[in-house]
């Protein structure tokens, strides 16, 4: 009876523990989003296309080196609109996004049948710093991720036998077409939902549901088509995009053993993504996904086919260099990883006595301080502190026409001179003077006369070393300010 009891209060805990670990999941988001960092180069070009278009506008190709779908640029310009062109403002649709997706992954968990498993992916979900830094940015990678939640949900919640043919084609017609236009990889989880009905008509035999099912794939199709072919094709062909994302591309074809590797390296660091790129880590990953997939495959084909196509397609994407697997890009697919693993996980516990189902809370324990973010309960996370570094310049007084700007740190420093609402305070540094990748600093330091400043953000060592020996030729260094991702440094003409 007493071991009843125990085992009793046991599953009590296994069954309020998720809630638990979604709270500590929320506080952490919202603690890193009033953190407030510094918008970096890439959120700061978000930002501009944003503050310098209208709705209209931003279903255009977006300057800047930048590429995120219109509705998610729409909601943010909703929320500037409302609220200001600050950091906070930009950010909120991201914090949104993190808060609700913590909410919808447990939900998936319950359809798929995983229990005592839960708690595992829902940590690494709830904790893991890729996570929680995306909660709080402004790019499309978390909005992209409760998208993709909410797609499986949809799904797994509207099974087409149980609705009528009038509401499923409405359903899918409007959720499938904002999907397209909230979030690029939306397409490759609509995919998975697609094969996902196919394979319960078949196998149902429900053939007189086909029509309504080619009358929602056309539409999609169509949409996406339109969508690829105006907005996105010049930006996945674009050189820049083509040659950053260089080494997440997989070799369609692999023909050498060096092609072999490179495709195996690549896939493990897409597995490890998850939540911990150590071997131990990674081995169980792969196994809790093949059991996963071995399980589904016995018994429920169209769920197998629904979490394992999205993950299909994104890889042929990324062999026909149409999408790279680099890991902010591949957040989206992150959760149908932590679904499978779950399922996997889950089918390992049902084979273990009772007390072994505390497993995942061991495990998601120590994952808690090997991969987490849990230090940012304390730590402030900095990207590209530009704001302070601006502010840096005010105290030591140095004029914007004395201020030389870094090509890189153009785009943050052009947000917080003529966009964030503190602009008004930073007037004595407008007017600076934008290098270009290509500048001789040599040449620029023989014309930099009295006390100046260069600012920069993100750059090789080995570069910055050599322009500053460069400018030192005429110029003694007498102050400097290094922080996170951006660094001043103040320079006096030397006496000829």
């Amino acid at each position: 009876m007493q071991h009843t009891s125990r085992l009793a209060s046991f599953n009590r805990l296994f069954k309020y523990l998720p809630y638990a670990v979604i709270l500590f999941g929320a506080i952490l988001r919202i603690v890193v989003y009033l953190q407030n960092r510094s918008l970096f180069i890439d959120e700061a070009n978000i930002a501009r296309n944003i503050y310098e278009r209208n709705y209209l506008a931003l279903l255009l190709p977006l300057r800047y080196s930048q590429y995120a779908p219109p509705l998610f640029l729409w909601v943010i310009k909703f929320f500037t609109n409302l609220s200001g062109y600050s950091e906070f403002a930009f950010r909120l649709y991201a914090l949104l996004a993190g808060l609700v997706s913590l909410w919808l992954l447990p939900q998936l968990f319950k359809l798929l049948g995983i229990k005592n498993a839960t708690v595992y992916p829902l940590i690494l979900f709830a904790t893991g710093l890729v996570f929680i830094r995306y909660s709080s940015e402004l790019k499309q990678y978390m909005p992209d991720v409760m998208i993709t939640l909410l797609l499986l949900l949809t799904a797994l919640k509207n099974n087409i036998s149980n609705v009528s043919p009038g509401k499923f084609i409405l359903m899918w017609l409007v959720a499938g077409s904002l999907a397209i236009w909230a979030s690029m990889p939306a397409v490759f989880v609509l995919a998975g939902i697609g094969g996902y009905y196919i394979t319960q008509v078949i196998k149902s035999k429900a053939y007189a549901k086909l029509p309504g099912l080619i009358l929602i794939f056309g539409v999609w199709i169509a949409q996406f088509a339109f969508y690829y072919f105006s907005i996105l094709k010049p930006q996945v062909h674009s050189s820049y995009l083509q040659t950053f994302h260089d080494d997440y591309f997989l070799f369609l074809t692999p023909e050498t053993i060096k092609q072999w590797r490179h495709n195996a390296r690549i896939l493990l660091y897409v597995i490890g993504s998850t939540g911990g790129n150590w071997a131990l880590s990674l081995i169980f990953h792969l196994v809790c996904i093949i059991w996963a997939f071995v399980y589904l495959l016995r018994r429920d084909i169209a769920k197998a086919v629904l979490l394992s196509l999205p993950i299909c397609c994104l890889l042929l994407a990324a062999s026909l260099r149409q999408f790279s697997l680099l890991e902010r890009v591949i957040l989206f697919v992150m959760p149908v990883l932590l679904l499978l693993i779950g399922i996997g996980l889950q089918r390992i516990l049902d084979l273990l006595p009772g007390y072994f189902k505390a497993i995942p809370v061991v495990i998601g324990c120590i994952c808690i301080f090997n991969f987490n973010a849990l230090h940012l309960l304390w730590d402030k996370l900095e990207v590209e502190e530009m704001a302070q570094n601006l502010d840096y310049l005010q105290q030591k007084q140095i004029p914007g026409d004395a201020l030389y700007v870094h090509h890189i740190a153009e785009p943050a420093y052009l947000y917080y001179i003529n966009i964030h609402p503190g602009k008004f305070q930073r007037t004595s540094l407008i007017g600076a003077h934008a290098l270009k990748w290509d500048t001789k600093y040599d040449s620029l330091a023989k014309t930099m006369k009295g006390r100046t400043a260069m600012i920069y953000s993100y750059e090789e060592p080995e570069k910055i070393a050599a322009q500053q020996l460069a400018i030192r030729q005429y110029c003694n260094l007498v102050d400097s300010n290094l922080v996170k991702g951006n660094r001043v440094y103040i320079y006096e003409r030397k006496n000829e």
